[in-house]
């Protein structure tokens, strides 16, 4: 299986996916964005992954200049 994708019409991000512990988390990356989720058994990465994009609310980005990360 292939863990490193991108999904069709949307070049501008990257996946992949990652086991770790047990549990496999597909990790996006669009720019300085980098997102994440868990997966559980029953979902597609194809799906998740279309979520991540549409709601990167689990997003984390580089800091500006003069900001403080939290």
């Amino acid at each position: 299986m292939r863990s490193l994708f991108t999904l069709p019409g949307n070049d501008s991000w990257t996946f992949r996916l990652v086991l770790l512990g047990g549990r496999m988390q597909l990790e996006g990356n669009s720019g300085d964005l980098h997102c994440n989720a868990w997966l559980s058994p029953q979902e597609s990465p194809l799906e998740i992954a279309y979520q991540l994009i549409r709601r990167p609310s689990c997003c984390l980005g580089e800091p500006e200049a003069g900001m403080i990360a939290a």
